[in-house]
This record gives C-alpha cells, sequence and structure tokens, in this order.
C-alpha cells in the first residue's frame, strides 16, 4: 500500500479486505517500543556517564597508587611524608606538605616524621654530609620552625645530618 492514498482505494488490491473501516490501516505499530527508548536514552547519556566513571575511576587508582606529580592532592599525609623521605630533592612532596601546612591540615606528628624521615635520608644517602641544598624544604621547615612546631634538638639533628659531624669538625680544625 505503499504511495497510495487510503481514501483512494477502497479494497486491498493484495488479498480485498475493506478498507474503508476503522483502523482498517496502521500507518504506525501500536505501542511503544521500549528497547528503543532504552537505547536511545543510553546512547545519550552514554558520554556523560564515560566522563564520569573516569573521574571516579582515577580518583579511586589515585589513592592506592603510589605517590606522583599527578596525584599527591588524592594521597594520605602518611603517603607523602613516604615520598619526602625517599626522594627529598624532588619538589611536588614539598609543595603538597606546604599546601597542607598552610591549610593547617599537617600535625605535630606530621612535620616530627617529615623531619625525621629527612635525617634519615641525608645520613644514609650522604653519611659526609649532604652537598645540596633543600630549596622546596625550605617552604615547610621555616614556617614551621617559626610557629614553634619544630624542636631545637630536632634541628640540631637537621643540621648534624645536612653537614655531618666528620666534615664540620675537619673543617673546625682547619683540617
Amino acid at each position: 500500500m505503499r504511495a497510495r492514498v487510503p481514501q483512494d482505494t477502497a479494497m486491498c488490491p493484495k488479498c480485498g479486505t475493506s478498507l474503508a473501516g476503522p483502523k482498517a490501516v496502521g500507518f504506525l505499530r501500536y505501542g511503544r517500543r521500549w528497547s528503543l527508548l532504552v537505547f536511545g536514552v543510553f546512547l545519550i547519556l552514554w558520554p556523560v556517564l564515560l566522563f564520569y566513571g573516569v573521574l571516579v575511576a582515577q580518583h579511586l587508582f589515585a589513592r592506592v597508587s603510589p605517590p606522583r606529580p599527578s596525584n599527591m592532592r588524592q594521597q594520605t599525609t602518611a603517603a607523602i611524608l613516604q615520598y619526602v623521605a625517599t626522594s627529598l630533592d624532588e619538589s611536588w612532596g614539598w609543595q603538597e606538605l606546604e599546601y597542607r601546612l598552610q591549610r593547617g591540615d599537617l600535625s605535630q606528628t606530621d612535620i616530627d616524621q617529615a623531619i625525621d624521615g629527612v635525617i634519615a635520608f641525608m645520613r644514609s644517602s650522604a653519611p659526609q654530609g649532604y652537598d645540596t641544598p633543600i630549596h622546596w624544604a625550605d617552604n615547610v621547615l621555616k614556617p614551621a620552625y617559626l610557629a614553634g612546631a619544630i624542636d631545637n634538638n630536632r634541628v640540631a639533628s637537621l643540621l648534624d645530618a645536612f653537614t655531618a659531624p666528620t666534615r664540620a669538625s675537619k673543617t673546625a680544625f682547619g683540617a
């Protein structure tokens, strides 16, 4: 019945059924096709679901993966302190500690652990003294010291690890 107007044709040319009665010709299928509706909604929402799924996955994997520059904000303070203690010369951990110190998220224990980690790293990696300046640590250690969060014994231990007693004593005695 394609290309034929129902008003012009009274009988079906194929089967001979009268087309004059109500609902004799169905131009559309009756009822909704729910599967097509669900598929259409899925196609519309797919990019949004994919985008948020990737964000959630990145957030979850950042918490369990080791600290990297791209995921420092998601790491726990303990993980950041571990990272700083093993990679003293890299700025990312120190910048995150500075950010947390400014926000007031670092406790006295966290500051003590950071300094103890630095001291242990210096003594193990350079027992004769650490010759490289710790530029990134200044932004954490100076404000913490000025605020009274670092006691003088820890400062003395840090300076001792930085300069090494053997080198300091040789320099002092002119050797």
